[in-house]
């Protein structure tokens, strides 16, 4: 059987009978690997008794986006716990500002940790939510979680050290996870592609009618804050060209501006990455 990874090196980690979460210094191919990827998480699991109840992260590296890692979890509880309050930080959510560290027993935190099936954060965010996690635990106010302490060190800080720029991007196993990845990975191009993001600016800026741009803030609003003019630019692309675009959020303007998009992505010399289930 064809082999869609390349071996390198595996680390290897457990701390506190926490989540096993795993970097792979590899790198797995989006039109081929994700299938054999996750079945190989879950016979892992399903192998080794300690890793049912406590779960695995898994992190691999897109062979098509140097920078991008998927970070691929068996329990959505598990990856939300690891990774929500850093998104929080990262783009705000209903009440919340971007920039800010909440609790854990905030509605916000806990809503997210709920509902969430992935997400997208960039390094920059992820080391600035970190460092002001600390200083607010210093300060008495809201600590490191155990999942989350285990996430920056086995994870974050390993990656850091072969990247200066990255981009995470996390799923879950007990969720659609191909809608997902098919999400999250086009804010991953608009994060780590100059190209791609500037072609997107352009295209909302002189494609989308006023009106139109109006009804998708209004529409995005529903979990992003609408005044932050580079989130609706980054969530209107990643609704409108996921797997599920023509029948998510943004449906009523999946036929007035998906292909059209697409076209002009290509036409840039960066067509959105594709994603076989």
């Amino acid at each position: 059987m064809k082999s869609f990874f390349i071996s390198v090196l595996t680390l290897s980690v457990s701390l506190m009978a926490q989540a096993d979460m795993v970097v792979l210094e590899e790198r797995i191919n989006t039109r081929e690997g994700m299938p054999q990827w996750n079945n190989q998480l879950v016979e892992k699991v399903l192998t080794q008794s300690d890793l049912k109840k406590t779960g695995l992260i898994e992190c691999a590296e897109v062979n098509e986006l140097p920078g991008a890692y998927f970070c691929a979890a068996t329990k959505k509880s598990m990856m939300n716990k690891a990774l929500s309050r850093a998104s929080i930080f990262s783009e705000g959510t209903t009440g919340v500002n971007k920039g800010n560290v909440i609790g854990t027993d905030s509605k916000s935190y806990l809503d997210i940790v709920a509902q969430a099936s992935g997400h997208d954060i960039p390094s920059s965010e992820l080391i600035g939510f970190w460092a002001k996690l600390e200083q607010t635990c210093q300060a008495g106010g809201a600590c490191p979680i155990p999942e989350e302490k285990e996430f920056f060190d086995k994870i974050v800080s390993p990656i850091s050290q072969i990247h200066s720029q990255f981009v995470i991007i996390s799923y879950s196993l007990d969720s659609d996870w191909y809608q997902t990845v098919t999400h999250e990975l086009m804010h991953a191009q608009y994060f780590l592609n100059p190209v791609f993001q500037k072609t997107v600016d352009t295209f909302w800026d002189h494609e989308v009618t006023p009106d139109d741009r109006k009804k998708i803030k209004q529409v995005l609003s529903q979990g992003y804050n609408q005044n932050d003019e580079f989130v609706m630019k980054n969530e209107f692309q990643a609704y409108l060209l996921d797997s599920k675009g023509p029948f998510g959020w943004l449906k009523d303007f999946s036929v007035k501006y998906r292909l059209k998009l697409v076209q002009k992505l290509t036409e840039a010399g960066t067509p959105p990455l594709e994603v076989r289930n």
